[in-house]
């Protein structure tokens, strides 16, 4: 999480404050973040602050990457210092392209929060309790949760941790902290520009020069085709999310491309930016090299694997479509 500081007692004008919250980090790496802050305080003045916060409230959960850190945003208002009044939310698996001040300057106009539409959806979540199902709108705008710029003094004012923890436990989430976001904040959620949560697989196809339909099926994302284009032609963060876009820490080869019509690796330039500013990191430098070199050691047998994957769901899809046609020769025959 990032907070910008605007002045005022004990604190720079214009130094940012990063909150790192996670449920695992160790003294040692606590010590490296204020060393990493240090350094880069020479080129902008900046605080590095850890939270090592307990996972338990969330157990029985639904796990995203085997993990329940992805519910701590949820939490934040009540982690970070009640003087912090705005904060932006940052997932990990982004890269930033531009100058943050800008976002900083938004208006929330009273919203709880701020956040880029992501393709909206008609499921249900199954009730825990004797309650009824919850049906999201298929009409009303539904958010990625990966980058929001958060009214902390009006969630902690409308006392939205409590709502979404009730939220949790009365309802079985598919999306994580990012379905409790989006009921328990319906309709105090401002739209931002699509380009400040821009999924990495879009830049990708515009690079290929794919068509992009913000319409799938009955789903679609709350932007004009012009308005998305633009965003595509120069965005302010990359989101790496999904199932589709490997992490830029992981290999290139793990992830391939059917949507792309092609079993080629998923590579695209902004990896390699990625890399660079990775590579440069004050005090984590020499891990990052390192995890680099493993996994280009790894490369080709992950190439494999994955390959070997994709064709066999590509065998049995073309089992399954054989099977069909064969049981409806066989009852054709048999009328």
């Amino acid at each position: 999480m990032l907070q910008k500081c605007g002045g005022g007692q004990n604190r720079q004008e214009g130094k940012y404050i990063f909150h790192i919250l996670s449920d695992n980090i160790t003294s040692k790496n606590q010590k490296r973040f204020q060393t990493l802050a240090k350094e880069l305080s020479k080129t902008y003045p900046c605080e590095i602050f850890t939270y090592l916060v307990s996972d338990k409230e969330f157990q029985g959960y639904p796990k995203l990457h085997n993990s329940y850190t992805t519910y701590l945003r949820l939490k934040s208002a009540s982690i970070l210092p009640s003087d912090i009044t705005t904060c932006l939310y940052l997932d990990t698996d982004i890269l930033v392209l531009c100058d943050l001040r800008e976002l900083f300057k938004t208006d929330l106009k009273g919203n709880l929060l701020a956040a880029v539409g992501d393709f909206n959806t008609d499921k249900t979540l199954p009730s825990r309790t004797s309650l009824s199902p919850y049906a999201f709108d298929k009409n009303a705008p539904y958010y990625n949760a990966g980058v929001m710029l958060l009214n902390l003094r009006k969630w902690r004012d409308e006392n939205m941790e409590s709502k979404a923890l009730n939220f949790l436990k009365t309802y079985e989430v598919h999306y994580h902290d990012q379905d409790t976001i989006n009921a328990i904040a319906k309709n105090q959620i401002l739209t931002l520009n699509p380009k400040w949560n821009l999924g990495a697989f879009y830049a990708l196809a515009l690079e290929k020069n794919l068509a992009i339909n913000l319409n799938c099926g009955e789903y679609f994302l709350p932007y004009t085709q012009e308005t998305f284009k633009e965003a595509l032609k120069n965005p302010a963060i990359l989101h790496y999310l999904g199932n589709i876009t490997p992490k830029p820490w992981e290999s290139i080869y793990s992830k391939i491309n059917p949507p792309l019509n092609s079993y080629t690796p998923f590579y695209h330039h902004s990896i390699q930016k990625w890399w660079e500013i990775a590579l440069n990191t004050p005090e984590f430098s020499k891990d990052l090299i390192a995890l680099k070199l493993q996994i280009e050691r790894e490369d080709l047998q992950q190439y494999s694997n994955t390959l070997s994957k994709a064709l066999q769901e590509r065998d049995n899809f073309f089992l399954q479509k054989i099977q069909e046609i064969e049981n409806v020769l066989y009852n054709h025959s048999h009328n």
